[in-house]
């Protein structure tokens, strides 16, 4: 009753001191009962003197100790987690030691604090082992699913006793095995070559490759299929690009004509007389409008490389109008508008889009909208 009593007091102690101290969260979590025995340190350290608290640390610190020793554990949880919450205990216990041999007066108190140096090698290297072992079994499952759950339990293992075994190693081994791994062929240009639209290499196979990469995880690597068969990686998923349609449209002309008239001051231009004096000019005007109307649509598919069954598909549409109004005349300049002399001055900087130009637009249309649609949630495994 009387140990109860003393667990209840270091709880209560430690809530009330936690609650007038700053906000400023601790850089290390304390444990149940940590923070009221540094509070009590603490107060001896600022009066060394006082006998009542350098009793109560004596008493609270061996009946805190005890309840570390004798703390069941979690059924719920696995051994190696019910080894580290073990270790967490007695790390928090470390903390405790270690601040009464930096203080005199609590030394004193307490001449002989428990080092529970060898309690924490002990449980975090029965963790690590623990984790490690799991590892193993998930790799004998020669899968790339428990492969990836192999790589967590050793990276756990690592994490509590870094370099256990041979763990960095076996970590490698089971990345390798959970990675899955994608090749992109070479994309079918409307049956036709990529020298065809102009182009001097297959850029956006490469592209594609590039930018997948550049987002995804750590567990999905993607390559050329001529990288990956130089290589010789093992692909899962083959990735294969298509323009079912890549049509760059004709160049339709349209010319419209327009009279322009308009009225102008003559005075001053050899009239002696004194009124102003008006005259008429007349000016045709031959608007010419040239469009071209294109478009592409470019599918992707993700076919298994082992079964040959497609896994996912999905069409992806660009489209691009050129247009260019340009004009000339025939007439007395000053009746045309502001606009019309605009449109004249535009013929001479207009220029017809060739073949490869709109097709690199279309193109780029249609990748674009394919790796924004892909980021937000198009998955290969």
């Amino acid at each position: 009753m009387k140990r109860i009593l003393t667990l209840l007091f270091l709880a209560s102690t430690c809530i009330h001191l936690h609650s007038c101290k700053s906000s400023k969260p601790t850089r290390i979590a304390m444990q149940p009962g940590e923070q009221g025995l540094m509070d009590i340190i603490d107060k001896l350290k600022s009066n060394p003197r006082d006998r009542v608290v350098a009793e109560q640390l004596e008493n609270d610190y061996g009946a805190w100790l005890n309840g570390i020793r004798q703390s069941g554990e979690d059924p719920r949880k696995t051994q190696a987690d019910r080894y580290i919450d073990k270790a967490n205990e007695w790390e928090a216990a470390k903390r405790v030691h270690d601040r009464i041999r930096a203080t005199p007066a609590a030394l004193e108190a307490v001449p002989n604090p428990y080092d529970p140096s060898d309690e924490i090698r002990r449980y975090k290297e029965s963790a690590a082992k623990e984790y490690y072992d799991q590892g193993l079994n998930y790799m004998a499952y020669q899968n790339r699913i428990y492969a990836e759950k192999a790589y967590q339990e050793f990276s756990k293992a690592d994490r509590i006793v870094p370099g256990y075994m041979d763990v960095k190693q076996r970590m490698s081994e089971a990345q390798q095995m959970s990675m899955q791994t994608v090749a992109v062929r070479p994309v079918n240009y409307m049956n036709n070559p990529y020298s065809y639209w102009g182009f001097n290499n297959d850029w956006l196979q490469n592209r594609i490759v590039m930018d997948l990469n550049a987002f995804s995880g750590k567990n999905l690597r993607f390559f050329t299929d001529w990288e990956a068969n130089s290589r010789r990686i093992q692909i899962d998923k083959v990735v294969e690009l298509q323009f079912r349609e890549l049509f760059v449209g004709p160049v339709n002309t349209r010319t419209q004509t327009y009279t322009r008239t308009a009225q102008v001051d003559v005075t001053g231009s050899g009239n002696t007389l004194t009124k102003p004096t008006t005259q008429t000019v007349t000016a045709t005007l031959y608007e010419t409008t040239r469009t071209m109307v294109s478009n592409a649509v470019l599918e992707l598919r993700i076919v298994d490389r082992a079964t040959g069954r497609t896994t996912f598909t999905d069409r992806y549409p660009g489209n691009q109008t050129w247009k260019s109004v340009t004009a000339t005349y025939k007439g007395d300049k000053r009746a045309l508008t502001q606009e019309d002399l605009r449109l004249i001055n535009n013929s001479l900087s207009q220029s017809i889009p060739n073949r490869n130009q709109m097709a690199e637009k279309l193109i780029n249309d249609c990748y674009n909208l394919m790796i924004a649609r892909i980021k937000s949630g198009v998955r290969f495994d």
